[in-house]
């Protein structure tokens, strides 16, 4: 099992919550990095804007092209498309804030900063990027935590 990372704006957050949350979307700049995402891993989802760690997705497929309009009313852009089944996912103000001090000083690409940096975000920029290991293991712990709050 991997950990990867999974980029929401507020738009496609709310998107997402309406949903049945069954089915994550990529766009098609992504379709390299959605082949090495496979069943059993674990999407760590991120929302930009609040800057807050709001779910946890576990992957049932893999990467499947679908261009049927689902997170936009049309010409959706995230066709590259895998079944999820949501571990946690939390509403937006719900979600755990990265400069919080249990989650900050914990992840790799953040302990070595100061809270008012933002050198740290390039580590957030990019859907599918592999999350390292230790840095998985914090957020999944966090976010059960949170979800059972």
């Amino acid at each position: 099992m991997g950990y990867f990372l999974a980029v929401f704006s507020p738009d496609t957050h709310a998107a997402f919550s309406a949903s049945d949350r069954r089915v994550m979307g990529f766009r098609e700049r992504h379709r390299k990095a959605a082949a090495k995402v496979g069943e059993g891993d674990l999407l760590v989802c991120y929302l930009t804007g609040l800057s807050r760690w709001v779910g946890l997705l576990r992957v049932e497929g893999g990467a499947y092209d679908d261009a049927t309009p689902r997170f936009a009313q049309t010409d959706d852009p995230f066709v590259v498309r895998m079944t999820v089944s949501p571990v946690v996912w939390l509403a937006a103000e719900d979600g755990v804030a990265i400069r919080d001090d249990e989650v900050w000083q914990a992840l790799s690409f953040t302990k070595a900063h100061e809270k008012r940096s933002s050198k740290w975000t390039g580590s957030l920029r990019t859907s599918l990027a592999p999350v390292k290991a230790e840095d998985g293991t914090v957020l999944e712990r966090v976010l059960r935590d949170r979800r059972g709050a």
